[in-house]
């Protein structure tokens, strides 16, 4: 009897633990499906990734072959060549960024500027804008912009846009014609906080309701005709959507055949009052601006540890025609060169070896002779929202690589009030002589 009783719990304990045991079995068999999953996923972007880098790529390297190739110097074909260069290292650029942001995001470094934003006015500023470039393309699709309530939010206006933007141009995508809609409500969620939910309505063809439940998956992207071939619009989706999870929402697809495709999209924020005389972006770059002091009693220190970096500055920087242009090539370089005379204006590489732009920067912060002059980074370094280091270094402003050049004379113009009083106190004359140097303009 006592040993059936033994034999009975040992059967329990037996049965019990090959339960366990298969359940343990079960959940580990999930998590390797669900890694390998991501892993199929993220195979999938660094193929997409690749491919935007590549193609790009292949557009600069080929050009430039067929232009050292044509016999001959026909200016109208070399300016054709050079805006398709041009294209190709924007496009180029754009992968870049995209990829880095993808990176950023797997591994939540992505930053996030958090400023009071016009919910309603960013809004409608963007459905202009590309409205604007859709006529400049030629295209018979409208963005409408539907209900539209009037809100003041803390958030990040440019991740914003950056979702939105990715969104009503996959809608445009889908459109052979016709429209697309763009309207948002406004809920509240408890206090000062609400929701807001974006609807991007386009009047396409639609798609089955499998591909819509399925359309983030990049696994998913060959199958589906709506992002098939477009490598790009995967890469952006999926960044919109992790940036909608960063901004405590979400985007939903919904769809059928024949009836278009609708993106919801959902965050959620804090209200805020709204701020009186503010000046959205679009609208201060609509501005014109001048430079129009005369830069020919100004010297300037261009600082790169590539040559070709550094005359693609000379070039740039040749209209302001400033009366004494110097390079240096390197950090420390930049240092003695600062240390044996005065400068009014210091462009300077970030990454550089042995010295680099930030140890150069605070060094000749600490100097003597240079020390108040503005310095402009101008670096293919990464700088993320936030980073405090241009700061630290006693740098002024940042201007990325590739270098644009209205970003480059953007930030010369912001230096410029600082260049005239540093010069004005050592008795240098800057007063503007005839016609203005350069003319800014959106």
């Amino acid at each position: 009897m006592e040993l059936s009783l033994v034999e009975t719990i040992l059967s329990i304990a037996l049965a019990a633990a090959g339960v366990w045991v298969l359940k343990l079995l079960s959940e580990k068999r999930a998590e390797m499906e669900a890694a390998r999953a991501r892993l199929v996923s993220r195979s999938q972007l660094i193929r997409a990734a690749a491919h935007e880098l590549r193609q790009p790529l292949n557009g600069i390297v080929g050009l430039v072959s067929t232009m050292r190739s044509q016999s001959g110097n026909d200016p109208a074909f070399r300016e054709e060549i050079a805006e398709k260069i041009d294209v190709s290292a924007r496009e180029l650029n754009a992968a870049l960024i995209d990829t880095l942001e993808i990176f950023e995001l797997s591994t939540g470094d992505l930053g996030f500027d958090q400023a009071p934003i016009d919910l309603r006015t960013e809004t409608k500023l963007l459905i202009r804008k590309m409205n604007r470039e859709l006529k400049e393309k030629g295209s018979e699709i409208t963005i409408l912009g539907g209900h539209l309530p009037e809100i003041w939010v803390e958030l990040d206006g440019m991740r914003l846009k950056q979702c939105l933007r990715t969104l009503i141009e996959q809608a445009i995508s889908q459109c052979k014609a016709g429209h697309v809609r763009v309207s948002f409500k406004v809920e509240k969620v408890k206090g000062a906080r609400h929701r807001m939910t974006y609807t991007i309505r386009d009047s396409g063809a639609g798609m089955d309701q499998h591909r819509a439940r399925r359309f983030f998956d990049p696994v998913e992207y060959n199958e589906n005709p709506a992002l098939r071939g477009r490598p790009a619009a995967m890469l952006r989706l999926n960044l919109a959507a992790g940036l909608a999870e960063l901004m405590q929402g979400g985007i939903a697809v919904e769809s059928s055949l024949g009836r278009g495709t609708s993106f919801t999209f959902v965050l959620e924020a804090e209200t805020c009052p709204p701020i009186e005389n503010f000046t959205h972006e679009e609208e201060s770059r609509a501005a014109e601006e001048m430079i129009d002091p005369s830069f020919g009693n100004l010297s300037v220190l261009l600082v790169d540890d590539n040559e070709v970096n550094l005359f693609v500055l000379q070039e740039f920087i040749m209209p302001l025609e400033f009366g004494r242009v110097v390079c240096a090539k390197g950090g420390q370089q930049a240092i003695d060169r600062a240390e044996e005379e005065h400068f009014d204006l210091i462009l300077m590489d970030l990454a550089m070896p042995e010295v680099d732009g930030f140890q150069a920067s605070r060094a000749i912060r600490d100097g003597v002779k240079s020390a108040g002059a503005p310095i402009i980074a101008v670096s293919a370094e990464h700088m993320r929202r936030g980073d405090d280091r241009l700061a630290k270094a006693g740098i002024d402003n940042f201007v990325p690589k590739p270098v644009v050049n209205a970003d480059l004379f953007a930030a010369i113009l912001k230096a410029t009030p600082d260049m005239i009083a540093n010069a004005r106190a050592r008795g240098v004359d800057v007063e503007r002589s005839g016609e203005a140097k350069l003319r800014l303009t959106a």
